[in-house]
């Protein structure tokens, strides 16, 4: 039953949540920013930013607070490159499920991890000769809905 009313509130936000390319949304407050160097786009939260990190054959994009001294309600971010890692749960109390969120104008299914007061949720996928793992983590069902709804607005 918690899983079905928690399927459908975040259907019902995710549908409900339209982004407007390159505009400020008043109601929700985000900016749409470049990641990085790449040709995808995002549309996040005023106060966070996109931070980089990379390797030889790899970058993750971080999405997190400008101001790293603030512990974030939640964050995400985005690892392209050619061998992609899923992570595991935490603890081996979280409860495991999975949920479908658009990403890059798909249906995704992500893998959830519900674990005492927070979530983690990742998913893993081939696009244009790399690999992309998205993964975002909160504390409760609002943060969660508001994680997919910002991997929404990704797009080139």
């Amino acid at each position: 039953m918690k899983r079905s009313l928690l399927a459908i509130v975040m259907i019902s936000s995710l549908v409900a949540c339209k982004d407007v390319p390159g505009k400020k949304d008043k109601k929700e407050n985000t900016t749409e920013t470049r990641i990085g160097k790449t040709d995808y786009y995002v549309s996040l939260p005023k106060s966070y930013a996109v931070r980089e990190k990379g390797g030889e054959d790899y970058t993750v994009y971080y999405f997190m607070p400008e101001d790293t001294l603030i512990k974030p309600v939640f964050a995400g971010g985005m690892y392209i490159g050619h061998y992609p890692t899923e992570f595991q749960p935490s603890s081996p109390s979280c409860r495991v499920d999975s949920l479908s969120a658009s990403l890059l104008d798909s249906a995704r299914t992500w893998k959830l991890f519900v674990c005492d007061s927070s979530w983690f949720a990742q998913t893993i996928f081939e696009n244009n000769g790399s690999s992309i793992h998205a993964f975002g983590k909160g504390n409760d069902s609002l943060s969660l809905q508001k994680t997919m709804a910002i991997f929404k607005t990704i797009h080139k």
